[in-house]
């Protein structure tokens, strides 16, 4: 399933926009804390250019990103669809394993375990992967620009509607838009929430 918008404010982006979308994610995730959690078992410097790469990539495959008009946000959309296992995939995480490390991937593994046992039993959704928005954009709404059409889209066909954030100080602006608290998940000094919204 596919959510489509047509909106003046922001566009479905393509492989063409790939360096500006991971550009506003670098910008927005080099110290996110569930970043920093499942990357501190590589002592690469440029570890949070390589999981957005292959964030984003992943996204491309199997999801939807919409970005601004001006390039200042971002935001990456699932949807239930299940990758091919193709050779575009193999060589995405074996390039991830290379770089990053065994313990890594088996950190991040296990963390996508985490968040589908928080999906809907049935195949249909919409997931929040993720959002980012350019430290210099941040507080002009532009999350919520990015949001706001997708929750609304899925109220009206009632599909159930996921993200998770290991920033405690999102949970409030997220309850604010519907989401509710459906579990947390601790990993030494990062909490994880998990919600999904209420679709009221």
């Amino acid at each position: 399933m596919e959510l489509k918008f047509s909106d003046t404010y922001f566009r479905l982006a393509t492989r063409k926009d790939k360096q500006a979308v991971k550009q506003v994610m670098a910008e927005s995730f080099k110290n996110d804390p569930c970043i920093m959690w499942l990357t501190e078992q590589t002592s690469r410097k440029d570890k949070v250019d390589v999981i957005v790469d292959y964030m984003v990539d992943e996204t491309f495959e199997d999801g939807s990103i919409y970005i601004t008009q001006d390039n200042s946000a971002v935001a990456l959309w699932k949807t239930g669809k299940k990758e091919k296992f193709t050779w575009k995939f193999i060589t995405r995480n074996l390039s991830f394993l290379i770089k990053m490390g065994i313990r890594c991937v088996i950190r991040n593994l296990k963390n996508k375990e985490d968040i589908t046992r928080h999906f809907a039993k049935r195949r249909n959704f919409c997931y929040l992967y993720a959002i980012g928005v350019m430290p210099q954009s941040q507080g002009l709404g532009l999350a919520s620009k990015l949001m706001n059409p997708v929750i609304e889209a899925c109220k009206k066909i009632n599909l159930p509607l996921f993200l998770e954030t290991a920033n405690a100080k999102n949970v409030a602006i997220y309850q604010k838009k519907g989401f509710v608290i459906t579990d947390t998940l601790s990993h030494n000094s990062t909490t994880i929430f998990y919600m999904r919204h209420a679709l009221i």
